[in-house]
């Protein structure tokens, strides 16, 4: 809404200040026009630049959350390692005992039962991280496509809507100018629909 009403200030303030500030044009058929070019151009260039900032500032959103979700991968990975470290170390240590005399031999094989084996926990945490990255790529899919449409309609259809008015109006023109401004407030960035996504770690 609040796109809708600078885009109709704009179009008022240059009927408004057509006569007072731009000098007349005289087309071919004794009708006077006001340069309204300049005005219109930089407009579309403004539009332009605050659409490349956006993108901009979505794409950079999506990468931080992707980047920060794989640095916690990165960490649960050396903490399997650390893990796997410790198994091993442990079982150097009570492997001996076994041979010591009967009652080490009876206590290790007691309680070796209650150390975790190796395989397994190496196999249940690099299924825990295959399955945390499929999910950290479902995380940022919605906001991905929302920036492809958006990326998709201001370097095609709006390009393609801007032509059109060139073909149609002849510039300068107020019809132009008219032409220009509904093309570009046709499809606002939602500033309002932020595509920040909360969840900035991965549950296990």
């Amino acid at each position: 809404f609040a796109k809708q009403v600078i885009t109709a200030l704009f179009v008022l303030q240059i009927i408004v200040n057509i006569a007072a500030q731009s000098p007349a044009i005289v087309n071919g058929d004794g009708i006077a026009l006001w340069n309204v070019t300049t005005k219109t151009d930089d407009y579309i260039q403004e539009n332009r630049r605050q659409y490349n900032a956006t993108l901009q500032s979505y794409l950079n959103e999506i990468n931080s959350i992707k980047n920060s979700l794989e640095d916690e991968l990165l960490v649960l990975d050396k903490q399997k390692q650390l893990v796997l470290d410790t198994i091993q170390e442990t079982n150097e240590k009570i492997d001996p005992l076994e041979v010591l005399s009967l009652p080490t031999k009876h206590c290790v094989q007691k309680y070796r039962t209650e150390l975790p084996y190796a395989s397994i926990v190496k196999e249940k945490v690099e299924t825990c991280i295959s399955s945390a990255r499929s999910y950290a790529t479902s995380i940022v899919s919605t906001p991905t496509s929302y920036y492809n449409s958006l990326n998709n309609y201001y370097n095609s259809d709006l390009r393609t809507n801007l032509n059109a008015c060139a073909k149609s109006h002849a510039n300068p023109s107020l019809n132009y100018t008219l032409c220009v401004t509904t093309a570009v407030s046709g499809y606002n960035i939602p500033h309002s629909k932020s595509i920040f996504i909360t969840a900035t770690s991965v549950v296990w």
